[in-house]
Formats: C-alpha cells, sequence, structure tokens
C-alpha cells in the first residue's frame, strides 16, 4: 500500500486518540499545549474550532 493512499483513508467514528493530561484546559494552558496565543484560542472557540465548556454556573456565566 502506498504512503499517498494511506493518508486518504476517513476517519471512522470508532478511532479513539489517546490524550495525556487534563481533560479540561484554560485558554492559557490550550494556547501553550498547541503552541499559539490565547487570543487565537479564544477565536477558535468564537468559530467552534475547538469545543468548550463556558465556565460559571448557569445564569452568570463568564466569558472564557
Amino acid at each position: 500500500m502506498s504512503l499517498l493512499s494511506r493518508f486518504k483513508k476517513p476517519l471512522h467514528s470508532s478511532v479513539v486518540i489517546q490524550l495525556n493530561g487534563p481533560r479540561l484546559l484554560t485558554p492559557k494552558q490550550a494556547a501553550e499545549y498547541i503552541g499559539h496565543s490565547v487570543d487565537l484560542v479564544r477565536e477558535m472557540v468564537a468559530k467552534r474550532e475547538i469545543p468548550h465548556v463556558p465556565k460559571g454556573n448557569g445564569e452568570q456565566r463568564t466569558p472564557i
């Protein structure tokens, strides 16, 4: 099998990706983890490119 054909395979829902470290990160921790700025992480959250959990008790949420 050629190298190119290996990377054209679609990912299936049964694929499990192992992550090391905490499951939830602060914006600052996420920025350090991906090697970019906190502002970029916030933009990615706003564009729904990465999942997030709003901070707060549900009535008054603090923006990240």
